[in-house]
């Protein structure tokens, strides 16, 4: 009986369909009403809506290529010469690497390992203080 009742339900999400597309999030639409914002007015005919939102669409598409060129011609420059940020430097663009560089740098020059225990079964226990948290000890 119950299968027979589910198979009439609307399923309420798919596990294996994208439905990205179908929906609108909050952020998503204010993102698109902060674009169009930008280059239409009140009062604007509908042939100089076009022309602006083309010259719009032209700039992002400029922006999306120059960004592109940036990333796939030239490496961000690197801070240290651990082999983890120059992996970083090829897998990532450069808003990313910049975000994880700084991770990076902050966990090997704010980090300090307090205590090392004894391996006991294979596994070494590492008690690591982070210096610009006062008092905050991580157990590894």
């Amino acid at each position: 009986m119950y299968a027979i009742i589910r198979s009439c339900w609307i399923p309420a999400y798919f596990r294996n369909e994208s439905m990205f597309g179908l929906m609108r999030t909050t952020s998503r639409s204010e993102s698109e009403d902060f674009f169009f914002s930008q280059f239409h007015k009140q009062g604007d005919t509908l042939c100089v809506f076009w022309l602006r939102f083309q010259s719009a669409m032209d700039m992002q598409r400029n922006e999306t290529v120059r960004l592109d060129n940036e990333s796939n011609t030239s490496l961000p420059t690197t801070l240290s010469t651990w082999f983890i940020e120059d992996d970083a430097a090829e897998l990532f663009t450069r808003a990313i690497f910049y975000k994880i560089q700084e991770e990076i740098l902050a966990s090997c020059y704010d980090m300090q390992i307090k205590r090392i225990s004894e391996e006991v079964e294979g596994v070494t226990h590492l008690e690591i203080r982070d210096v610009k948290v006062k008092d905050k000890l991580f157990k590894v």
